[in-house]
């Protein structure tokens, strides 16, 4: 049975620049399984057939960004290891801090001061 769905996002940037940020709301009806798709929001044999290449693309492009890294000797980090590491401890509160207005210049002081750096 199809629903109503509200969700909500925020603005952060304007043709390239950082603007202060502006919320938003919308809505749409979601269709649910067995739910008949409109006639005019049917996709055509291209649709469907651009939308599988592109996900093949995306496919084939993270598998070889992933062996060139490895080939480069680059390992991705454990999820205990990047909670080890500095760089990222700071980079996710430089993150939380800016989404909350600060600069990003402040985000980063304020961050090393809390982690003692």
């Amino acid at each position: 049975m199809a629903k109503t769905v509200t969700f909500k996002g925020s603005i952060n940037t304007f043709e390239g620049a950082t603007i202060p940020a502006l919320s938003y709301s919308a809505e749409y009806v979601e269709l649910a399984k067995g739910d008949t798709i409109p006639a005019d929001e049917m996709l055509s044999e291209d649709d469907i057939r651009n939308a599988v290449n592109a996900a093949r693309k995306q496919n084939a492009r993270s598998k070889a960004v992933n062996q060139t890294l490895t080939d480069a000797g680059y390992e991705k980090k454990s999820a205990a290891e990047k909670l080890q590491d500095v760089d990222v401890q700071v980079a996710t509160m430089v993150k939380v801090f800016v989404a909350r207005g600060m600069s990003a210049a402040d985000a980063e002081a304020q961050a090393r001061t809390i982690l003692g750096l």
